[in-house]
């Protein structure tokens, strides 16, 4: 978790991947492509920040959007189109998006270890879990500040 705290921010990372080639990071997102080539897997993240426990936060804003690559096949059944996952990496500069966007550059990242997130990921104001907000809700169990707790 430390090297979490130490890696540079995704907008920093996506500006200047060059400056930051082989460190270590954390990033997560919703699949947007995929494509393999022989033994891996190329996958186009929309990246999306991360919450405590490392899930991505879906109804957040996307910074941008990476390139994972995989050394090996992946399961497409398991990461579909939209898949939320999360990945450490290294980052191993730049490389071209695999959707159509007029050659547009964006950071490579080696994927060392990744995790498809599966479960309904519902967070912030409209989320039904209580627990998964970010702020914890505290208020809806009567801890919040003011005069009437409910």
């Amino acid at each position: 978790m430390e090297s979490i705290k130490k890696q540079p921010t995704f907008l920093e990372l996506l500006a200047k991947p060059q400056k930051y080639k082989g460190q270590e990071v954390w990033l997560g997102g919703t699949v947007a492509a995929l494509n393999k080539k022989g033994q891996k897997t190329l996958m186009e993240v929309i990246e999306l920040p991360l919450d405590d426990n490392g899930r991505p936060q879906i109804d957040y804003p996307s910074g941008g959007k990476f390139i994972a690559e995989v050394s090996q096949q992946i399961d497409p059944e398991v990461f579909t189109i939209g898949t939320p996952l999360t990945i450490v990496g290294n980052v191993m500069g730049k490389a071209p998006g695999l959707l159509p966007e007029g050659g547009i550059l964006l950071p490579l990242i080696r994927v060392k270890r990744i995790m498809p997130w599966k479960e309904k990921m519902s967070y912030g104001k409209n989320s039904s879990n209580w627990f998964d907000q970010p702020e914890g809700n505290l208020h809806a169990w009567g801890w919040g500040p003011g005069l009437y707790w409910w």
